[in-house]
């Protein structure tokens, strides 16, 4: 074949010689700065993630963009928002990240140490609930294992569940539900919840303890970790019913004086204190949610996870402590 004819061969497949990006250093640096600012949701929330200032961070963006030829994201009035490739990339990015720290905890675990990523994903309020051992735990990991990178989200259960599915995160505290992807658990405690109203609703002066029967005509709201059976049990008490997410969400209502509200005690507790909220029903109505510690079963937890797990396993059976005044409805 003539050199003519094999110009002719290569301009035609051109797409085909087209030449990949190589990866380095660099271009590994600049994935881990694309994959924060995409967990942050945006270039400005990931400033405080960085350390930089935000035109550091679009020029990084730019620059990662202009590596592997590719458009990765908007960015402008509308806010942030990734391309179908950007997306590709991001989820690729999970995957790789994931595989160096499963190659350094195998390394490390052969030297007899525990090291890598442990990132949690826990839903709203639950730092008031003394019955959760989340805290002491996570105060041992940090004391036996420095070289665990811990990172706590606060986040919803829909956002844990993604993030499970991704990789993003490597377990999740969550009340039981009906769940949408395959999860390994670990049943932890039991958050106990009950009615209540705000001081500006009409049934909060009244001094005689209530029945559901006498609450029925009042608009009703409850959160979405409420568990199905003991929802639609306690929903069909009242004529007049909402949803809402979480837990803050309902608590804001509570306030407003117009509804009555399921709430874990151990949140309401300081709106009774400060004489905003009152409980009601206390012994017609207790609304209790297990709460477990989940993680995929897509594949095995890393070293940091597993040490996590283990340390729960053995706060489970090892913890005597009494929580019952602080699970109990307040007065």
């Amino acid at each position: 074949m003539m050199e003519s004819e094999l110009y002719g061969l290569e301009s035609q497949y051109a797409p085909r010689f087209k030449r990949l990006p190589s990866f380095g250093a660099m271009e590994f640096k600049l994935l881990k700065v694309f994959k924060i600012v995409v967990e942050s949701g945006g270039f400005s929330a990931a400033q405080s993630h960085l350390n930089v200032s935000l035109a550091s961070i679009s020029k990084q963006i730019s620059d990662l963009e202009i590596r592997l030829g590719m458009r990765l994201c908007s960015r402008g009035r509308e806010g942030f928002e990734l391309t179908a490739e950007g997306q590709m990339v991001y989820e690729n990015c999970l995957e790789l990240f994931r595989a160096l720290d499963d190659f350094r905890d195998r390394i490390y675990t052969a030297h007899g140490e525990v090291i890598g990523e442990l990132n949690i994903g826990v839903i709203d309020n639950t730092v008031t609930d003394e019955g959760s051992p989340l805290i002491e735990v996570l105060s041992r990991v940090m004391e036996r294992e420095s070289k665990i990178r811990l990172s706590l989200h606060a986040v919803s259960l829909t956002d844990i569940e993604n993030g499970l599915e991704s990789g993003r995160f490597s377990c999740g505290v969550v009340p039981r539900y009906e769940r949408h992807i395959q999860l390994d658990s670990l049943s932890l405690y039991s958050e106990k919840s009950g009615l209540y109203c705000g001081s500006s609703h009409p049934i909060f002066s009244f001094d005689r303890e209530q029945s559901l029967n006498d609450l029925k005509g009042y608009k009703f709201i409850t959160h979405s970790y409420v568990g199905g059976e003991q929802r639609r049990k306690l929903s069909s008490s009242f004529e007049e019913k909402s949803l809402a997410t979480q837990v803050e969400a309902v608590a804001i209502l509570v306030l407003t004086g117009h509804y009555i509200g399921v709430l874990p005690h151990h949140y309401a507790r300081q709106f009774v204190d400060m004489g905003r909220m009152k409980c009601l029903a206390r012994d017609k109505c207790v609304v209790e949610t297990p709460m477990e510690l989940v993680w995929s079963k897509k594949t095995p937890p890393s070293s940091a996870t597993q040490y996590f797990i283990d340390l729960l396993k053995d706060y489970a059976t090892t913890n005597t402590r009494d929580y019952e005044h602080n699970t109990q409805a307040p007065r």
